[in-house]
């Protein structure tokens, strides 16, 4: 029965915090599978509503007590942190679903492990290689948290800095593994292959001597000063799906000129620079879950229901009503810029002492427009519709605890967005966005 250790970055580094038994490992993360805090320090004792101990505080012939973590210390929403429980199922295959390399990632990865078995067609993807995936190459994912991996060898895989000038060039991602080069086993198995999606995309870093690595391949003792997700046109790339990223980089210009919570971006041709929101100026690891996560959901691409989806995010939020008006406001502007690519992992929280709180906006771009046809995941129930939008006024007093300040600040974020087509970043799209059908920047629903 294998067994992965699930770490969490703190002050002092890398802790174990769990270990999780996965009974089928041929079923990988469809395996039913268990998970186990490991007791450390920062573990609270509390025998009674209440009462607060220390473990000091118990003899051994005291009645057992519930022996917890702060809520920002466990391994995912779905999974309290109590060191005497076993939990099972569905929420702990979801949180290693954050973890394992997927999309565009996990293909490079399958490249490098099972090749050439898998270049010949005759490996194929499946679940079967999950479990070496999370042990192989779960060492770097976005968060505070990874699946411990085996030892790094300095000697076999030396600091080796980016060519980042040729990083616009949309062959440029594959060149770290390239065999031809005589790269393919320069670099750690997961470098910069933290971020899962369909677009190739690479976690890189600056470091104080001025060059880009990828991320885990930086010198020992260096400083980070940024922290990178460099995202490429999906494939096959056309100018359509330039287009489409382009878009992407000028609506997160255009929403943070409006005061919108979005991550500074760069713009290479044809790659997208965002600084990553996971990462501290002094390299703190901050939490980062997926909507699928913080619901206890295994789907890649799954769909969802928005009313579902904020029966469970908002009693965790450090503020339910301010996590409400955020949570429609965003949705609202995926329906008005044609952002149909709206899964569960397009959707992200940070986890606080207070609660839960939306991280930056980001994954906003006209996928409306895109080849494959892609279909909106979550959605609105018919009965919480109105004249095609949601009913925002019966959500409101469904959901919010002060229906009044919800809805004057569901206005107020509203009445933002009728500037969106006067800012500078809007007049540089590409035309064939702003003439799309399906990309509708009109602001303020008839129901307002």
């Amino acid at each position: 029965m294998p067994l992965v250790e699930l770490e969490r970055w703190g002050p002092a580094g890398w802790d174990t915090l769990a270990e999780i038994r996965i009974d089928r490992p041929k079923s990988g993360l469809l395996s039913p599978m268990r998970l186990d805090y490991q007791r450390q320090d920062g573990w609270t004792c509390v025998p009674h509503p209440g009462v607060t101990l220390g473990l000091g505080d118990f003899q051994t012939d005291d009645f057992v007590p519930v022996i917890s973590l702060p809520f920002v210390q466990w391994a995912s929403p779905q999974v309290p942190g109590e060191v005497l429980e076993t939990y099972e199922g569905e929420a702990v295959a979801a949180l290693l679903r954050d973890l394992i390399p997927s999309g565009w990632a996990r293909r490079r990865l399958l490249e490098r492990l099972v090749s050439p078995r898998w270049q010949d067609l005759t490996t194929q993807d499946g679940p079967q290689h999950d479990v070496r995936l999370l042990k192989e190459a779960a060492r770097s994912p976005i968060g505070n948290c990874r699946i411990k991996g085996p030892s790094l060898s300095g000697d076999r895989n030396p600091p080796m800095p980016l060519d980042i000038e040729r990083a616009g060039d949309r062959y440029w991602p594959y060149e770290p593994f390239s065999k031809a080069a005589g790269l393919a086993d320069s670099y750690p198995v997961w470098a910069g292959l933290g971020a899962g999606g369909e677009n190739p995309k690479l976690l890189i870093n600056r470091a104080d001597d001025g060059q880009y690595y990828l991320d885990g391949n930086e010198p020992d003792g260096c400083v980070i000063t940024d922290y990178w997700l460099v995202k490429w046109p999906r494939e096959p790339v056309s100018g359509n799906r330039i287009d489409i990223l382009r878009a992407e980089y000028l609506y997160l210009k255009a929403l943070g000129s409006l005061g919108f919570d979005v991550p500074e971006v760069r713009w290479q041709p044809d790659a997208l620079w965002v600084r990553r929101f996971d990462r501290g100026p002094g390299g703190e690891r901050y939490p980062v879950e997926s909507q699928y996560n913080v619901m206890g959901k295994i789907g890649n691409g799954a769909r969802l229901s928005h009313i579902d989806a904020l029966d469970v995010i908002l009693p965790l939020a450090s503020d339910p009503d301010g996590m409400l008006v955020e949570y429609l406001i965003r949705d609202h502007i995926n329906r008005l810029l044609g952002n149909s690519d709206n899964h569960g992992r397009n959707t992200s929280f940070h986890r606080t002492f207070h609660g839960l709180e939306l991280t930056p906006i980001y994954d906003v771009s006209p996928m409306v427009m895109d080849e494959d046809g892609i279909a909106w995941s979550t959605t609105w129930p018919r009965d919480w519709q109105k004249d095609g939008n949601p009913d925002w006024q019966r959500l409101i007093q469904r959901f919010a605890q002060s229906p009044e300040r919800a809805w004057s600040g569901l206005q107020s974020r509203s009445a933002a967005l009728t500037e969106l087509q006067r800012t500078d970043a809007w007049q540089a799209l590409p035309k064939s966005v702003t003439r799309h059908p399906r990309v509708l920047p009109i602001g303020v629903p008839i129901s307002l």
